[in-house]
């Protein structure tokens, strides 16, 4: 079977080779991955590992420290018609892109599937109220078109079905991780806490810091190393500066995926602040690596962590 795989855009191409497409691929299908980027190149066609992708031209805008990317595709219809797939798998929820490629699989007489990582991403008063109005208009027309929408939990399930989405197209698959490739790592550094990610508001980084500033009065050689980028970086920089705290904090920008697993397994604990979630590749990777967890009660984290049992909730 040919699957495109469309996202909005695309902070973190390695992942993929963790994600659904490797797998489709591994499966025997035929599998390319499209999105937005503002890299311009003669040939938009390329490779992440085994993986073939398509930068889709567009118009995108952006809001510094809260979206990263928000994109309108242009010639969507040209690209599916060339790549003639059998099926558009289409990723993440409160996107102009995603309600693009729902409608123009119908024009073209494809079958689609949309994928829903979260519902709304936790910005500002203001915007998450735009996303919920996003949502309960636009793409509720989009609900109706895929022919399944795939939701991480059933928190998520409920949500979309107040906003539009019928009951029976909804399916509930939650994400994995490859257990071979994130283990527990033999040797572990003392006093390491861990975190890696997407700098968003709804990644709660600036309550983290809050709390480390408290933490390192009681253990002052504790670490946290933080992994990833994103548009929130420059406020959690300013905020480790003015606690003092540049001692304590190890920025280490996007690690190679395949240098990931024994970095975080190597760490003695994982901390998700999150306020805002799907369900977090990052934490069932560390949660693989063996490492002891902490994470904000919320969906997305509570539907894998039981509290006192495989990991600790907060509040």
């Amino acid at each position: 079977m040919k699957v495109l795989f469309i996202l909005p855009y695309c902070s973190f191409p390695e992942i993929l080779s963790d994600s659904l497409p490797y797998y489709l691929i591994k499966k025997g299908h035929e599998v390319t991955v499209a999105f937005y980027s503002r890299v311009r190149e003669k040939n938009t066609a390329s490779k992440i590992g085994n993986i073939p992708f398509h930068r889709i031209d567009g118009i995108s805008f952006s809001i510094p420290y809260y979206i990263e990317e928000f994109p309108c595709f242009l010639h969507l219809e040209d690209v599916v018609k060339r790549l003639s797939p059998d099926i558009i798998h289409v990723n993440n929820l409160p996107f102009l892109s995603s309600f693009q490629s729902i409608l123009t699989s119908k024009k073209v007489g494809v079958p689609s599937i949309l994928h829903v990582h979260g519902v709304i991403g936790m910005r500002n008063k203001i915007l998450n109220i735009a996303q919920y109005v996003f949502i309960s208009t636009f793409m509720r027309k989009a609900f109706h078109v895929a022919g399944r929408v795939i939701c991480l939990t059933k928190s998520d399930s409920f949500e979309i079905q107040k906003l539009g989405c019928p009951r029976e197209k909804i399916r509930i698959v939650p994400n994995g991780v490859d257990v071979e490739k994130f283990k527990p790592c033999k040797e572990i550094m003392d006093n390491v806490i861990f975190w890696h990610g997407r700098f968003v508001p709804e990644k709660g980084l600036n309550y983290l810091i809050m709390a480390l500033n408290l933490v390192v009065k009681e253990k002052p050689k504790v670490k946290l190393v933080m992994c990833g980028r994103g548009p929130m970086l420059p406020k959690i920089l300013c905020l480790v500066k003015k606690f003092g705290l540049e001692k304590n904090v190890v920025f280490k920008g996007c690690v190679e995926r395949n240098k990931l697993p024994s970095l975080l397994g190597s760490a003695q604990l994982y901390v998700l602040p999150s306020l805002k979630e799907g369900m977090p590749y990052a934490l069932l990777e560390a949660m693989s690596c063996g490492l002891p967890v902490v994470g904000s009660n919320i969906p997305g984290i509570n539907d894998v962590i039981i509290n006192g049992e495989n990991g600790l909730l907060v509040p």
